[in-house]
């Protein structure tokens, strides 16, 4: 049993209690949260960032000693102390740290998740040649082509509708042309 010292008068128990349990209770609900809003749910996602970070981590803490000792082996002669090469090595890592994290973002979807990687890159070339391609018929064995690269579905069909020239919404009627070129000559 406790000693006296320790027991809580009855209104506390009733309330502090359940106020304590409360509390305990939120704490499970909100990583709950978390873990919804960040989709760490999805196993691949946790796997990918691991590898990403766990590589982009041991990279730049390879060049961050690397570079530490490089200057001042180099400029041990001129410049006391070490502030100078730490200065350096700092701004260094900040400055690789998003191209650095992209490259080995890149190669491990290239390594890890090549069929998402595929995909991707297959659709980034399908948007260069839809900029240049102006035949409707080339256009359309190319769509068909990377949906069916990118998706592989087990049908593709691809549906292009007809407008009449009247019924266009771009296509303004003769008349109001005519009109304007009155308007402008007056």
């Amino acid at each position: 049993m406790l000693p006296e010292s320790y027991r809580l008068d009855p209104p506390v128990q009733f309330f502090g209690q359940p106020a304590f349990y409360l509390f305990v209770m939120i704490i499970p609900i909100f990583i709950g949260i978390a873990i919804l809003h960040s989709r760490l749910w999805d196993i691949d996602v946790l796997i990918n960032r691991a590898h990403v970070y766990s590589g982009l981590s041991g990279t730049l803490v390879l060049i961050y000693a690397a570079a530490i000792l490089g200057l001042q082996l180099l400029l041990g002669g001129f410049i006391q102390g070490s502030q100078f090469a730490l200065f350096v090595s700092t701004l260094t890592i900040a400055a690789l740290f998003q191209p650095l994290r992209h490259r080995i973002q890149n190669l491990i979807d290239r390594r890890f998740y090549r069929r998402k990687y595929d995909a991707d890159h297959t659709i980034a070339v399908f948007g260069t040649t839809l900029q240049a391609e102006l035949d409707l018929d080339q256009l359309s064995q190319n769509l068909i082509r990377v949906v069916v690269e990118a998706m592989q579905p087990t049908r593709v069909s691809l549906w292009l509708v007809t407008v009449r020239e009247k019924d266009h919404p771009l296509k303004k009627n003769d008349s109001s042309d005519e009109e304007d070129k009155a308007r402008n000559h007056s």
